[in-house]
């Protein structure tokens, strides 16, 4: 289990590193910009993504996680994409708001 705070090091593949979290959601992104240029019958093309910093990432790693975020639109245009941060401290709040709607609450 990883404490908050830690940095998790970078070769450490698996779920709990920030490496697999990316790996992950690229895996994700890909299935979903298949299934929308292969099909017409999906009938809501909805991505959430909820806190890609939730395991307090590495300082090395929260940079890649926000430019994947950012690249999200351009990748999947025909899908509403909502980003859920629950600590905007650890995302570039402003680079987000040039591609993302923000909403505090």
């Amino acid at each position: 289990m990883i404490e908050d705070g830690n940095d998790v090091p970078s070769d450490r593949h698996n779920e709990y590193s920030n490496e697999g979290k990316i790996l992950a959601l690229l895996f994700h992104t890909a299935v979903l910009k298949q299934l929308a240029e292969q099909s017409n019958t999906l009938p809501i093309r909805m991505f959430i993504f909820d806190s890609p910093y939730f395991d307090i990432p590495d300082t090395g790693n929260a940079p890649d996680i926000t430019n994947f975020v950012l690249a999200l639109p351009e990748e999947l245009p025909e899908y509403q994409v909502i980003v859920t941060v629950t600590d905007s401290a650890l995302s570039d709040r402003s680079a987000l708001n040039e591609k993302y709607q923000i909403e505090d609450f």
